[in-house]
Order: structure tokens, then C-alpha cells, then sequence
């Protein structure tokens, strides 16, 4: 968790819950749609895959970000 608190794509970070920056939820996004993988695009984002939890981030934070959207 200490991880993600540093990445700037996160505003907010629980036990439970992952917030993700705006301006990330927009380049995700955009990203996303010129066919770049949900791991591809986290990982470019500083996301690292030894960081506990990589496929839940990836998992959570692509219905979360759709969600917003």
C-alpha cells in the first residue's frame, strides 16, 4: 500500500479501495481505446507488477475507471 500512496495516478488508498487520479482516469481511458492493454497501461503508469495486488488493481481499477466515466 505504501507503493501506491506515492504513485501520482492515486489520490487515495484504503484497505478496500484504490482512488485513482482524474487526469489518470482520462489517459486510462484514451489509452484503452487505442487497443493498449489494461496491464500495458498500468505499468507505463508507474504501477509496478511486485506491488501486492497488481491483478486486483488491474481488475478494480478498469470497472472503476469505466464506471466514472
Amino acid at each position: 500500500m505504501k507503493v501506491l500512496h506515492k504513485n501520482s495516478n492515486v489520490q487515495r488508498v484504503s484497505e478496500k479501495f484504490i482512488t485513482y487520479t482524474d487526469t489518470f482516469k482520462s489517459s486510462y481511458m484514451d489509452e484503452y481505446l487505442s487497443c493498449k492493454t489494461p496491464k500495458q497501461i498500468f505499468m507505463e503508469n508507474d504501477f509496478n507488477k511486485e506491488s501486492k495486488g497488481l491483478n486486483s488493481q488491474l481488475v478494480g481499477g478498469r470497472k472503476h475507471i469505466r464506471r466514472t466515466d
